[in-house]
């Protein structure tokens, strides 16, 4: 007991918890009692037993994945890691509280609305785009119940001053784009170098696509910075239902929902019609957080040609693929050959996708993956193979999928569920189900799931 006490209090001392050491059966360290410990004598016997540590390969396990180096994981790839979710985590500007009536100028369909009133609460506008026309860098712009016609913004808010347009709180603000009858690219919701704007609790709806040649979208911002696009639910439109695109960086999609969007007049029906997409897009430090990806024709969340730093983190993307598309539900190519980290994937849940839960795509930079779960994809749980790249994967879940892991050599691996002993049943993701992953939001958030992970 002695023994015991002191190894304890070394191990405290140092801040490693005696219960993460592991010893080959029938080994044990013995360390003799001394009446005075002093600094040096401790030195010497922190000295020596961490040596038997290291001699009975003890496992110590790190509780902060994120910024640990074991296994190959060099300590130049841990500090890049380091490096770039701070930036991810301070990237985005602070999403604001929402005044709970208060706002400068107020929409409401007609009868009461009508763009010749001043836009108060008694007498509001009748159309988004004149409250947006008159507001100023840190106005609010409140939107009553209804349904209202496509828009665009193309003027700019600032560093402290975001123009906020919000649905009136409980109400149901619908943007819908059937309306639309122009030859080329439809658009519901158009942003165009527009920066600093807060959207939340708007719905956008029914866009048609007008040739094989055109795609249509949602919700398209272009060359847009330091926007926040909050609670958004966008569907039935023929092309992906949310897209940034150009120089767009430093932008946080929270706690979206983006579904049953399919391009029917494509070459290949069903290729672009995205819940999520970064195509080809050169800004940095986009964050896509909490949001849910379902039933679209091509990908859930599609990174598709962008090189800049994205985070995906505790997104749902399941049931993608119908038709022709790919239906891959996080898709993290293609990007330039580049030997840094340029993806971080983290808490996702990607299930029922067609194709596989996470794809590389082409991605010549380094992914990082941390606690996802790939479950029952109809082909593979990761795709890894391409370009030999040190892809860092850590505590990750593969269950049920027709081809659990395809990756290359050179992936720096471990506690995943194939590198562990973990014993994983059906009944650790019976909760995972179509009808459950598309519950009711609470307050905004995922509807709650309990599913096995591997990190809590």
């Amino acid at each position: 007991m002695k023994h015991l006490l002191i190894i304890s209090l070394i191990f405290i001392a140092f801040s490693l918890p005696a219960q993460d050491i592991k010893l080959p059966a029938g080994q044990s360290i013995t360390v003799t009692a001394l009446p005075d410990i002093r600094v040096d004598s401790l030195n010497y016997i922190v000295t020596n037993l961490r040596s038997a540590i290291i001699d009975l390969n003890a496992s110590i396990s790190q509780k902060n994945v994120q910024i640990e180096s074991i296994n190959r994981l060099t300590v130049s790839q841990a500090a890049q890691i380091m490096e770039l979710q701070t930036k991810l985590a301070n990237c985005g500007t602070p999403v604001p509280p929402v005044p709970k009536i208060h706002a400068d100028y107020f929409v409401a369909p007609a009868p009461n609305g009508n763009d010749n009133n001043p836009g108060s609460l008694e007498k509001p506008f009748l159309t988004i785009s004149r409250g947006i026309a008159v507001a100023i860098p840190g106005d609010t712009i409140m939107i009553r119940a209804g349904t209202y016609m496509p828009f665009t913004i193309t003027k700019d808010g600032s560093a402290g001053k975001l123009y906020h347009l919000l649905a009136y709180p409980g109400e149901r603000v619908i943007i819908n784009g059937s309306g639309i009858t122009t030859a080329g690219v439809r658009t519901a919701f158009i942003m165009n170098g527009a920066d600093y704007w807060h959207l939340k609790n708007i719905e956008i709806i029914n866009v048609t696509q007008y040739s094989s040649a055109n795609q249509s979208f949602g919700l398209r911002a272009t060359n847009v910075m330091h926007c926040i696009f909050e609670e958004l639910v966008i569907h039935n439109i023929q092309g992906p239902g949310f897209g940034l695109y150009g120089s767009s960086g430093y932008n946080q999609v929270l706690n979206c929902d983006s579904y049953d969007n399919f391009d029917p007049l494509t070459t290949r029906p069903g290729d672009d019609a995205d819940g999520f997409s970064v195509g080809r897009c050169t800004g940095d430090s986009n964050i896509f957080r909490g949001c849910r990806a379902w039933n679209n024709s091509d990908d859930g969340i599609d990174t598709y040609g962008t090189n800049g730093n994205v985070l995906i983190e505790g997104n749902w993307t399941f049931n993608n693929g119908n038709h022709s598309g790919n239906g891959q539900g996080i898709k993290l190519g293609v990007t330039s050959d580049v030997n840094a980290i340029r993806r971080i994937v983290r808490n996702n849940l990607s299930a029922f996708n067609k194709s596989g839960g996470f794809d590389q795509s082409e991605a010549q930079c380094i992914l990082a993956f941390y606690n996802n779960v790939a479950y029952r994809n109809s082909a593979r749980g990761w795709w890894l193979h391409l370009y030999m790249k040190p892809h860092v994967m850590r505590y990750n879940i593969a269950y049920g999928n027709t081809n659990y892991f395809n990756g290359n050599t050179n992936i720096i691996h471990s506690n995943n569920s194939w590198d562990s002993a973990v014993v994983l049943t059906d009944l650790d993701f019976v909760n995972i189900t179509f009808e459950n992953l598309t519950k009711p939001r609470v307050k905004g958030k995922l509807p709650e799931l309990i599913y096995k992970t591997l990190m809590h």
